[in-house]
């Protein structure tokens, strides 16, 4: 007899793929596997409906059917849920009026549409149940294609605004729990959600429970009386917030009272700034960041002036994220911070010395996992090989680099290697800041005389030129793995010689590439 997983073992197989996998058609085919494999998979497949955009494939299609879906359980559940009592009775009425104008919609043997029959049918599971992150926008967008696929010009805005209000109110009181909540981007012609979103949450008066166990609330600047609207609603029901941003140049007196309630807040973006060290002292909700420093676990500091001094205060930090496009920072500071817990370094300045990066992590090692290195213009640029060795020393368990290296850097890249033997993914990409090409192939030939075991992902990007002799060569060396699949990606400056694609597709055939391309 073939032996089944139980339930509790299908549900730890599911959450794993709905983390780590941003298309859902993996938890759909799995639903259709039997009975109890559907019971387990849909609470999470339903748990992000949203996922779906990240698949362009049939984009409109599954729209239409989320709020197909989502109005049939509403339908059970009409006496009790709807905001205006007569929303289905003045719905079906429409539809019929539009069915019976229009010869390609199907009705059955009573005359009604197809669309009604699919509303009033009892669905196999309550889905709003299992919503665990709501994004308005893609609602929005659902709930448009919904009434223009359905209804006449003329009934469309009336439509779709009452639809959009029953929604707003059906999902945010049936979910059980919420964790995310997504309203960016409902600018413009979606400003009315916002209207929507802050007269529901205003009228609730604190009594959404699916809000109680909020973890991520994400939000654009602008539209402030909407936004501060919100932020007061959700400081009245949301005290478990872990991560936000801060657009430090919006003044929104609601968000310091917002911030000030949480309790769990550890991953902090702060962006889109304009403030020099006097406004910064000034400001309230950075200064209640800073009260939280020891609490926070994840910060991200982009394209704003920051202190670099107040850096050293977050002593719990594993993730640094600093990127600066627009600032001409002086990162000097840097070289003297010292985290002892900081797993994942990110730096994107417009411009730095490769000195101050080998000095902050000589200061940083020890955790450190992932580095991230990425510049419009580097100085002193043969100081690449002084980071490589700091990593070589330093960073052993290193997982991910993604970060400059020059061409002659051939020595220092192999003791890199031979030293990080955890290394999963490796992006090097060319500083030469002349526009003159570089040859890759004495590093790639580093690579496959060392094969390291782990690797599953290489990625070259810059002004390289590479043979195909010796990308034929670096596939070949990983033949005697264990584990030999790998990800082979180029970006668009790369000039490679000879038949690339072909070389890949060779090796993919031979178990040994897993994907490539352009990168």
């Amino acid at each position: 007899m073939t032996p089944q997983l139980n339930f509790d073992c299908l549900t730890r197989i599911f959450k794993f793929i709905i983390e780590e996998d941003d298309d859902s058609s993996l938890l759909y085919s799995s639903s259709l596997v039997n009975k109890l494999w559907c019971q387990a998979a849909i609470p999470f497949l339903w748990s992000n409906p949203w996922k779906f955009n990240s698949n362009r494939n049939n984009l409109q299609w599954k729209r239409n059917i989320l709020i197909k879906t989502y109005l049939s359980c509403l339908y059970q559940e009409s006496r009790e849920i709807l905001i205006n009592k007569d929303f289905f009775k003045e719905l079906f009425l429409i539809l019929s009026d539009h069915s019976s104008s229009q010869e390609t919609i199907k009705t059955n043997k009573n005359g009604k549409t197809l669309l009604i029959n699919n509303i009033q049918n009892r669905p196999t599971f309550v889905y709003p149940e299992f919503l665990r992150h709501l994004k308005l926008n893609s609602l929005v967008y659902a709930v448009k294609f919904w009434s223009k696929s359905n209804l006449s010009e003329s009934n469309i805005q009336t439509v779709y605004k009452n639809t959009l209000i029953e929604m707003i109110n059906y999902l945010f009181n049936k979910s059980t729990c919420l964790f995310t909540l997504d309203i960016r981007y409902c600018d413009g012609e979606n400003f009315q959600s916002l209207q929507i979103l802050a007269n529901f949450l205003e009228t609730s008066n604190g009594n959404i429970k699916s809000l109680l166990g909020l973890k991520t609330f994400e939000y654009n600047p602008g539209t402030i009386p909407e936004l501060d609207r919100i932020f007061k609603s959700l400081s009245i029901t949301s005290h478990k917030i872990k991560r936000i941003p801060i657009y430090p140049d919006i003044v929104i007196d609601n968000l310091t009272k917002l911030i000030k309630v949480q309790k769990n807040i550890s991953e902090v973006i702060v962006t889109n700034g304009s403030y020099d060290p006097y406004d910064w002292e000034e400001s309230d909700v950075i200064s209640i960041i800073i009260e939280r420093a020891n609490s926070i676990t994840h910060l991200t500091l982009e394209d704003i002036y920051f202190p670099l001094s107040f850096l050293s205060l977050f002593v719990n930090l594993k993730e640094l994220f600093l990127k600066s496009i627009h600032f001409n920072e002086h990162w000097n500071p840097l070289s003297e911070i010292f985290l002892p817990n900081l797993q994942m370094f990110h730096f994107e300045p417009k411009n730095s010395d490769m000195k101050l990066i080998s000095k902050f992590i000589y200061n940083n090692p020890y955790e450190l996992l992932q580095i991230k290195i990425k510049c419009e213009k580097i100085e002193n640029s043969f100081l690449t090989k002084d980071l490589f060795i700091t990593m070589t020393n330093y960073c052993q368990n290193l997982t991910i680099y993604e970060g400059p290296i020059i061409s002659n850097a051939t020595k220092e890249l192999k003791e890199f290697l031979i030293s990080c033997k955890n290394l999963l993914i490796l992006h090097l990409y060319s500083i030469n800041n002349n526009l003159n090409y570089e040859n890759f192939d004495n590093l790639l030939n580093e690579i496959s005389q060392i094969i390291p075991k782990k690797l599953n992902t290489l990625i070259i990007s810059g002004r390289w030129t590479i043979t195909s002799n010796s990308l034929e060569n670096f596939l070949k060396s990983r033949e005697s793995l264990s584990s030999k699949k790998i990800n082979f990606y180029w970006g668009s400056l790369v000039n490679y010689e000879g038949k690339f694609r072909n070389i890949c597709s060779k090796y993919r055939k031979k178990g040994i590439v897993d994907k490539y391309g352009d990168f």
